[in-house]
């Protein structure tokens, strides 16, 4: 009888389990698991370290690309630079030689031929334009490169002022015919005046040379004076600067590239955009404005610095910007260049931060699928690892369920979560510590019954020993109950009965 009432609370423990296990169930049904949970938390750390190295590499490929900016920029402009005063340097040259020949009587200037020739083997050494010099009597005299790109030496005698003979020449210099003769007034020329009007050695504002081509020239000049201080003439020398152009095309190390020379004023010298850097006006050149080049991007970079420097003659040394032009992010750099050569030029370089990037946009396209490729095998592996790691948890976890359904023959293997990794510590403490307490419990449920079973029987003979009493009772009172009927009753026959 006592082992139903020990099966009837056992049966009672286990639907009051169900009971609170529905309950639970219904309670952790909003919540994760915990395969889940670990699957996420590694899914969200390869990810930020993807993430972060992605953004590394930007950011470090875009500081690489402005350090390359300068560098590239610095390299340019020394180039230039290097260009400039080895290409105009030479007009200066010229002058200072004639100049010193006149000085030490070793050129007549007088003899104008003779000066032609000096001039015209002048200018095929040093390869300039056209050499010439003026008085103030009248008289002039040049040689170099005409219009067509014909080699001659023109001459303007007293005897007819103003009126240029161009003489054609032999490989020696040696006057031939006269090819032509054109009106040509030399006292309203820059190359002339602004000399004069300084009072030394200047540059002339560089101009449109109708005779080369409708080319870009500046000119050298170079007053000369007696010791009076009187004005005896001056020295001009022309180059064409239309070859910058070209140069600055070789320099160029991207299409979307612009390097430009431009006045402080804003006025285009050289660029190496296949624009010209003057423009036509009723069929006369003229020349041009950055701003109004034809060339998009020498154009927007004209324009922004003239709204980024509101006064560019007060660039010195080098500036650096990195601004939006055509809808696409520029490197540039300014920097001032000609003082030492009575010029104040500046020299201009953007750089397309795409260019510069280019590397970075590379190695982009080789991390982006390999990361891609890397996260979806570490996501396999990080859902593996859950599951290893869950799976003595989830033993554990069925095991206590059976022994809460009255199963106690539970024991959790010692075992690793994968062949080729060795036991984890804590996974194996669980394991022990669950088989030691369903050991434990084993042995206290199975004394319990033991003990139940003694109580048992101890109670079976008790109750038969109880019920041989009673029985004796039973027939002591039928025997007196039968005395008692016969009236009998003695003292000696109530001892007997009893």
């Amino acid at each position: 009888m006592l082992k139903i009432l020990v099966h009837n609370l056992i049966k009672r423990g286990v639907c009051f389990w169900r009971r609170q296990r529905s309950n639970y169930v219904q309670s952790l049904s909003g919540k994760i698991s915990l395969c889940s949970f670990l699957v996420i938390f590694f899914v969200l750390q390869i990810s930020t370290v993807m993430l972060l190295l992605i953004l590394v590499t930007v950011w470090n490929g875009h500081r690489a690309s402005y350090n390359l900016a300068g560098n590239l920029h610095k390299e340019i402009i020394n180039n230039v630079t290097n260009l400039l005063e080895n290409y105009l340097r030479q007009p200066l040259l010229i002058n200072q030689m004639n100049y010193n020949a006149v000085k030490l009587g070793l050129l007549d200037l007088s003899d104008l031929e003779t000066i032609g020739r000096l001039f015209l083997k002048q200018s095929q050494i040093f390869d300039v334009s056209y050499i010439n010099f003026a008085n103030e009597a009248g008289e002039f005299v040049g040689a170099g490169i005409t219009d067509k790109n014909n080699i001659s030496i023109d001459i303007i005698n007293r005897s007819h002022p103003q009126i240029i003979h161009e003489y054609a020449v032999d490989s020696e210099g040696n006057l031939g015919d006269i090819r032509r003769t054109y009106t040509y007034n030399y006292k309203t020329e820059y190359w002339y005046t602004q000399p004069i009007k300084a009072g030394k050695a200047i540059w002339s504002d560089i101009y449109v040379c109708d005779r080369i081509t409708n080319a870009l020239g500046i000119s050298a000049s170079y007053p000369i004076y007696d010791d009076n201080q009187k004005l005896i003439g001056v020295l001009g020398v022309d180059k064409a600067i239309s070859d910058l152009s070209n140069f600055l095309q070789k320099l160029q190390v991207n299409q979307s590239e612009v390097v430009m020379i431009m006045e402080r004023s804003g006025m285009l010298v050289a660029s190496s955009s296949k624009s010209p850097s003057f423009e036509v006006v009723n069929g006369k050149a003229k020349r041009l404005a950055a701003v109004n080049s034809p060339d998009p991007l020498t154009q927007a970079t004209a324009r922004y610095l003239q709204k980024k420097l509101e006064h560019i003659h007060k660039i010195e040394s080098h500036q650096h910007f990195n601004t939006e032009l055509l809808g696409e992010q520029y490197f540039v750099n300014v920097s001032g260049w000609g003082e030492n050569l009575g010029l104040d030029w500046v020299v201009v370089v953007a750089t397309p931060e795409s260019y510069l990037m280019a590397g970075v946009y590379a190695k982009l396209k080789i991390i982006v699928p390999v990361s891609l490729v890397a996260f979806m095998l570490a996501i396999q592996l990080a859902i593996k690892i859950a599951r290893w790691l869950t799976a003595p948890i989830i033993s554990v976890y069925k095991a206590s369920l059976s022994v809460a359904y009255g199963n106690l023959d539970q024991k959790i293997p010692l075992k690793s979560i994968a062949p080729w990794i060795p036991n984890i510590r804590e996974l194996d403490e669980l394991a022990i510590a669950f088989n030691l307490m369903a050991a434990q419990l084993k042995i206290a449920f199975e004394a319990w019954l033991e003990m139940n079973q003694t109580l048992e029987k101890q109670v079976e003979e008790r109750t038969a020993q109880l019920q041989r009493s009673r029985r004796q009772l039973i027939a002591h009172n039928q025997t007196l109950i039968e005395l008692s009927k016969n009236k009998v009753l003695t003292q000696g026959d109530f001892l007997a009965a009893c």
